[in-house]
């Protein structure tokens, strides 16, 4: 008999595109205009209370941005060898940092020099070295 994977809830149910985030088109609106006109800052900046939905926008974020068959609309593919990596939690491109957990800018910087880049909630990262 094998053992299935357990997954809580809120990762089970966690929206993986900026369509199906809710109650932030202000944010995921912003995020895909960005993408889709390819004027991406160098890095972006999620505040705010506890679940409303700062982690979530920033692994779709990162997801889009590493897609490699990104839609018209700004939305990720979910298809590529990159989206499903991200989705089967095995990618080797992003890695995620809680900063209630990383709150010492030093813990955080050498985290970037060692993978390069850095996707975490409230402060999103990516390097094009």
């Amino acid at each position: 008999m094998a053992v299935e994977k357990f997954i809580v809830s809120a990762l089970k149910y966690r929206p993986q595109n900026f369509a199906t985030v809710v109650g932030q088109q202000h944010i995921t609106t912003t995020l895909k205009n960005a993408i889709k006109h390819q004027q991406l800052a160098h890095a972006f900046l999620f505040c705010g209370p506890r679940g409303v939905g700062k982690t979530t926008c920033a692994r779709i974020l990162a997801k889009t941005i590493n897609c490699e068959n990104p839609s018209k609309d700004g939305e990720a593919c979910n298809s590529c060898h990159s989206c499903k990596s991200f989705n089967e939690g095995t990618s080797m491109n992003i890695h995620e940092l809680d900063a209630a957990d990383f709150a010492d800018a030093l813990v955080i910087a050498r985290g970037v020099g060692k993978c390069g880049f850095l996707i975490c909630a409230p402060l999103s990262v990516r390097s094009l070295a």
